[in-house]
């Protein structure tokens, strides 16, 4: 089951308030509001939210019924998941095909994807696993779930984590500006 979450308050967003761009979600990348492309780029996933906006351009969306943290969302989903599973964060540009395709034929029981500031992906087979480490953290970021599973206090590169730079993540207004000047 590939999910793409998309339930968040965007608080950071929010803090401009003169911006004209209202929902992260809903931005335009490379002709493409980032939700619809992500849902382009991962057929069949299910959209993770409470925003009636985001629905209105989702294909499949369901509300979670807890979405306090990115972690108790995910937590939320766990009756959704099948033999393999997707968490996709919903602010991710992923720049092409090649991590998109390495993100949907990842066969390992855990993986994160991502760079050393920011996780975009996880794909997950050990649904066992994941649930307790889940339940373990409570909430918080995939940082705080990535740091349960391998045992470290820190956020490092291991044989859970594929390093890539093609994604970003759109966190704040001026991170998406910044996006604008440089396409």
């Amino acid at each position: 089951m590939d999910l793409i979450m998309a339930a968040g308050s965007q608080t950071r967003w929010n803090y401009y308030k003169n911006t004209p761009y209202k929902i992260k979600q809903l931005i335009k990348v490379k002709g493409e509001v980032l939700i619809e492309r992500l849902q382009r780029q991962f057929p069949g996933a299910v959209v993770i939210t409470t925003n009636p906006d985001i629905r209105k351009h989702s294909q499949q969306a369901i509300t979670p019924e807890h979405h306090e943290t990115l972690i108790n969302t995910i937590l939320s989903t766990h009756k959704l998941w099948g033999e393999r599973n997707t968490i996709i964060l919903g602010d991710v540009l992923f720049m092409n095909d090649e991590i998109v395709n390495k993100i949907k034929n990842c066969q390992d029981d855990i993986m994160f994807f991502g760079n050393i500031d920011e996780i975009f992906a996880v794909v997950f087979t050990d649904n066992d696993k994941m649930h307790k480490h889940l339940q373990q953290v409570g909430k918080g970021k995939l940082w705080n779930l990535y740091r349960s599973l391998t045992g470290l206090s820190e956020h490092k590169i291991t044989s859970f984590f594929t390093f890539t730079h093609d994604a970003r993540d759109f966190d704040c207004v001026l991170q998406y500006l910044k996006y604008l000047k440089s396409a």
